[in-house]
């Protein structure tokens, strides 16, 4: 028996989504990693969270943030007892300075998202998952096209061409280092012949600030300025 494509399709874009949705949920990974400060400096932690809200710890307990630039911060409760990110840089704990120390021994170690922090994350994750939800309307074959704007920061520039990148979306048979399947190649072999994605890639801009100005982290460990790329 011949297998219905329409019903396929429909089982792999509600496939798609689950996974999505779960992917979105996944927990922190609970072992310590190496994390680099953007001075360079190391700090050892271990990710915290849900899929709502996330933050960090240092390996001997104490809650860490992201601050506007970037830097994992030491946190505190502030006087209606949110969680907010210090004006403290997370350091190697044998590279504390003194005022620190100092600090951190009036600091308790695990400290938490308030009740009204935690109910604002939630309703703002629920709203994100909802979003992410395929709901297919009709078959997706022919000839699609998408957009890819490849941009470049302050601090980072790209080392592959635009022709690089045009040929990693739209090259037939692409073979390029040792690979083979461009992500034409992919959506072609993956709906059957059903389906031809083609890319238009536009740019390379160059944008004005650095990196972590656009996509660095809040305290919840979602990107802080996006917006400002477009």
């Amino acid at each position: 028996m011949k297998p219905n494509l329409k019903s396929l399709r429909l089982t792999m874009l509600l496939l798609l989504s689950s996974l999505a949705l779960l992917s979105y949920a996944v927990p922190a990974y609970p072992g310590l990693i190496d994390f680099k400060q953007p001075d360079g400096n190391i700090v050892k932690i271990r990710m915290k969270g849900s899929e709502s809200l996330k933050w960090a710890e240092t390996e001997d307990g104490y809650t860490l943030l992201y601050d506007k630039v970037g830097n994992l911060v030491y946190a505190e409760l502030d006087n209606k007892g949110d969680l907010v990110p210090s004006d403290f840089v997370a350091t190697d704990i044998a590279l504390r300075p003194t005022d620190v120390i100092k600090r951190l021994q009036a600091t308790p170690k695990r400290l938490t998202y308030s009740p009204s922090q935690q109910s604002i994350a939630n309703q703002v994750y629920q709203a994100r998952a909802k979003q992410m939800i395929v709901t297919p309307n009709s078959p997706v074959v022919g000839t699609r096209k998408i957009l890819l704007i490849l941009v470049e920061f302050s601090d980072y520039s790209f080392k592959k061409s635009k022709n690089d990148f045009d040929k990693l979306m739209n090259q037939l048979n692409y073979t390029d280092g040792g690979r083979y399947g461009s992500v034409r190649d992919y959506f072609k072999e993956n709906s059957f012949d059903q389906l031809d994605l083609v890319t238009d890639v536009v740019g390379i801009y160059r944008l004005s600030n650095k990196r972590s100005y656009y996509g660095g982290n809040d305290g919840a460990g979602n990107g802080k300025n996006p917006r400002a790329m477009a």
